[in-house]
């Protein structure tokens, strides 16, 4: 027992004071290059080629503070894999991945069979499968990459203010590789990726005047024929708000209606709830999308007292209207290209379980031909904190 005491202290000491020297892989964290966001673009030199971008960051150390830099490096290879390999040859750390939050996708290469470039970061043993995904709506990734980093934030900080604040205004979402993943591997469900777009919002100084603002704005529409993911549409502003209502993603956003003198008042959608019922009438499918949407009236550009009974059942029925014509036209664009892009294949599946084995071998060619309804519902709960619009004559003596 003695002896084996002995030996069990001998090897614990071993293994505390040899380091970790004999682990295959490892890296001390000084010889290593952390990557927060990965991009990716087809190769201009050739077309079966892809070209990646790393932004590589770094803190140097000065007196009082610690300077923030980039470097931003691009290489071009046959496979992702082949091409970090290639970085290698010049540069002084070692790639790390396992600090990769986004991977971000040039317009080019996502209407290029999408998941092909998937598989590197499926097989790689550093990553998780919680990268979040977006396409540069056109653009591509190195320019993205290059032209929004500034001084203050690097591109993945910028990317992840946006993407907090994505439910604001409800026309872009998040996606994470596991979510696109699946629906990659559903024949009955096409996938969607949240775009970007390279802007001039931002005043910044002359020196600053190269750097471009990031725009969240829409989704890139995919689907699956014969074995590839073919790339179907962007769809933004007001397509990608009604797609947000079909799914239930609404949090808020903002809807402009009129008052009885044509001027503009915003009502903040504070609430909303979808439910898509799928309905069977002598083995004939329908489709019945109905949303429930509460509201708050935000500003009122007009001198009128609009707040009285009267005014709440004109603006909510404009509201109703609004949000029932964008969800149709949402619907005509899918049913357009014959691609449930709402997941209705699985509400049947999980709801109607014997009715979708009956269906589901003609589901997808038959998805133009069913007969939707939409029914919304609004109501506008209150207008902050005050009831008459400023400059009203309403109380005055």
């Amino acid at each position: 027992m003695k002896k084996f005491l002995v030996f069990i202290v001998i090897a614990t000491s071993f293994l505390m004071f040899s380091g970790c020297d004999f682990i295959r892989g490892r890296s001390e964290i000084d010889e290593l290059a952390f990557i927060s966001t990965v991009g990716i673009d087809k190769s201009h030199k050739d077309i079966n080629n892809y070209k990646m971008t790393l932004p590589i960051k770094s803190l140097k150390a000065t007196r009082g503070s610690a300077q923030r830099k980039v470097q931003i490096i691009s290489e071009e290879g046959n496979t992702l894999f082949e091409i970090g390999r290639k970085m290698t040859t010049y540069l002084e750390k070692n790639l790390f991945w396992g600090h990769v939050k986004f991977i971000v996708i040039g317009e080019e290469a996502a209407k290029d069979d999408i998941v092909k470039v998937f598989d590197f970061f499926m097989r790689n043993n550093q990553l998780g499968f919680n990268m979040k995904l977006l396409v540069v709506k056109d653009g591509t990734a190195e320019e993205a990459i290059s032209k929004c980093k500034t001084n203050e934030y690097f591109f993945s900080e910028r990317l992840e203010g946006i993407q907090k604040r994505s439910d604001r205004n409800a026309i872009s979402g998040e996606v994470e590789l596991l979510q696109f993943a699946k629906a990659a591997d559903s024949n009955n469900v096409a996938a969607y990726i949240p775009c970007i777009k390279l802007v001039n919002k931002i005043q910044r100084d002359t020196d600053s005047s190269s750097i471009k603002d990031i725009e969240l704005n829409g989704y890139a529409l995919f689907k699956r024929v014969n074995n590839q993911f073919h790339f179907l549409d962007i769809i933004t502003d007001e397509d990608a708000r009604a797609f947000n209502f079909v799914r239930n993603k609404i949090k808020s956003g903002v809807l402009v209606v009129r008052n009885f003198e044509d001027s503009p008042i915003s009502l903040e959608i504070v609430s909303s709830k979808t439910i898509i019922i799928p309905e069977f009438k002598d083995d004939k499918l329908s489709v019945l999308i109905k949303v429930d949407l509460k509201s708050n009236m935000a500003e009122a550009i007009t001198k009128e007292n609009d707040i009285n009974d009267e005014a709440y059942k004109h603006f909510e029925k404009q509201q109703e209207e609004i949000v029932k014509s964008q969800i149709k036209d949402i619907i005509k664009l899918a049913q357009g290209y014959n691609t449930d892009i709402f997941g209705i294949g699985s509400i049947i599946y999980h709801k109607h379980p014997v009715k979708w084995q009956k269906i589901k071998g003609t589901f997808e060619k038959e998805f133009e031909n069913i007969p939707f309804d939409v029914e919304v519902k609004s109501t506008i709960n209150r207008t902050y904190e005050i009831k008459q619009p400023s400059g009203s004559k309403v109380g005055d003596n």
